[in-house]
């Protein structure tokens, strides 16, 4: 769930991972400190699955989606 719910997140703008915590965790109240932190661990998981990646470019920085795969809902 946590998974579907970043590559969700990332379809429209890169993201720094404390936005996507956010998504990931809607309910959750965290310091952004944390939820980037928490958030990481998911988004180094899609990254290994070669899904997504850190950049930064043009002073717009965050995790990106590399590819649009099927969302489970």
């Amino acid at each position: 769930v946590a998974e579907s719910r970043a590559l969700r997140a990332l379809e429209s703008r890169p993201l720094p991972a404390s936005w996507i915590a956010g998504v990931i965790w809607p309910d959750h109240d965290m310091k952004p400190q944390g939820a980037g932190a928490a958030a990481s661990r998911v988004l180094v998981r899609l990254r290994k699955q070669g899904l997504v990646q850190w950049t930064s470019e043009n002073g717009r920085w965050g995790w990106v989606l590399l590819r649009h795969p099927p969302v489970k809902s």
